[in-house]
């Protein structure tokens, strides 16, 4: 069974960590004792997407260093689905919220793929856990909290978070059956239940 090297989980957890921290620390974004509001855990919502996606970089780097066929398959589709989903929260929210699906080449992993490869959906949530569990596990934190007080966007940030869970059975499909390029759906996220902005 597939599994990213302890390297590579300690690396790609230490980043997302990292850049938590990095927000929570910094003057511009760190709430002030007391003061704190639900609108400062949006920021910290699309830092948490940042961190998966950087995580993602580190482990198809080290999938393709490694020869691991199915991580670097999984990678691939976190790091477009992380960056699609920090790039549609990051604009202005109406009454839904549309991820635009997009187009992956997944020709550095083809080469990886042996006859008697791994497969399986379990496999495919192990991987996704590896790569993007912490990310997906801050993000929604986050958003529930948020979603508390302001209903758009904590909603918006569940619906991208739960688009980015769902995609464990496209990483399934295609480390069983690989082709390329894989076009991976967008969704939307339909926010007209909530009254407030």
């Amino acid at each position: 069974m597939f599994r990213l090297s302890k390297i590579a989980i300690a690396t790609a957890t230490a980043t997302a960590t990292a850049c938590f921290a990095g927000l929570l620390f910094s003057s511009g974004c760190k709430p002030q004792k007391g003061t704190a509001s639900p609108e400062d855990y949006y920021p910290l919502i699309l830092v948490a997407l940042q961190g998966g996606e950087t995580a993602a970089m580190i482990g198809r780097n080290q999938a393709i260093d490694d020869g691991d066929f199915a991580g670097c398959v999984a990678s691939e589709v976190f790091i477009g689905a992380f960056g699609s989903t920090r790039d549609s929260l990051s604009g202005k929210l109406q009454d839904q919220l549309v991820v635009p699906g997009f187009e992956l080449n997944l020709a550095e992993c083809l080469p990886l793929r042996q006859s008697d490869g791994p497969e399986g959906d379990d496999q495919a949530a192990e991987i996704t856990e590896q790569i993007a569990g912490v990310a997906l596990s801050a993000g929604t934190f986050y958003a529930q909290k948020l979603k508390a007080a302001n209903c758009k966007k904590g909603t918006a940030a569940l619906g991208a978070l739960d688009y980015i869970r769902g995609l464990v059975p496209a990483v399934a499909k295609q480390i069983k059956d690989p082709g390329s390029p894989v076009s991976v759906a967008g969704v939307v996220v339909d926010l007209s239940q909530c009254d407030d902005t």
